[in-house]
């Protein structure tokens, strides 16, 4: 005969959990950075900001509040931002239009810094704040 064993959780154990893990996350994700940083890693920020309609003033506020997240978070040396890029767009040509000579510290500075870093660790807020693109991802690591 077969042995079943069922767990019944009510929801106010379940949401305790729940709260317990975001409350642990950032701790733990802190201490892997200090200890990145500790064995000689340069931690480096990239945020991304898709075309839009917003005005001027409005997208340099919302990519400020990405960078300050990056660093206050992640607890980033440096960031780099595009400024207004599509997630699709290759890495590499990201900003390869804007004048080298911005105030931006933009993506063609960030491809510039790697290539004079060894040790480094690229933190960016999700996923599509890099790329959608996994074989340009790969591409851009080699």
């Amino acid at each position: 005969m077969k042995s079943i064993f069922i767990r019944i959780y009510s929801i106010s154990f379940l949401l305790d959990n729940v709260a317990e893990s975001i409350a642990e996350l950032l701790p733990k994700h802190q201490a892997y950075i200090h200890n990145l940083k500790s064995n000689g890693f340069t931690v480096v920020g990239y945020a991304r900001k898709s075309p839009g309609t917003e005005d001027i003033a409005t997208r340099l506020q919302l990519l400020q509040k990405m960078v300050g997240r990056l660093f206050k978070v992640s607890l980033t040396d440096k960031a780099f931002v595009s400024y207004s890029t599509k997630a699709a767009d290759s890495i590499s040509s990201r900003d390869s239009h804007t004048e080298k000579k911005t105030y931006i510290a933009n993506a063609q500075h960030l491809i510039d810094f790697i290539r004079g870093t060894d040790t480094i660790c690229l933190v960016f807020i999700d996923y599509a704040g890099f790329s959608i693109n996994p074989s340009d991802i790969l591409a851009f690591i080699k």
